[in-house]
């Protein structure tokens, strides 16, 4: 896992607990990415890449 809070693309916090605590997660056997809370577990979508899951996840609020 790599820490994204300081990611120049993260501008957002969690949506559902508001840290500040989140984490790039990948898989092995698909090769998707997706931004997850620390916190509270949340996940967001799974993307090809980085820069896309960090897109999503700072949609993600749009979408609550």
């Amino acid at each position: 896992m790599q820490r994204v809070s300081s990611h120049r693309l993260m501008k957002s916090k969690c949506p559902f607990c508001k840290s500040n605590d989140l984490f790039i997660c990948s898989s092995l056997n698909t090769k998707a990415v997706c931004v997850t809370c620390n916190n509270c577990g949340a996940t967001g979508p799974l993307k090809r890449n980085k820069v896309k899951a960090i897109k999503a996840w700072n949609d993600y609020e749009k979408y609550l």
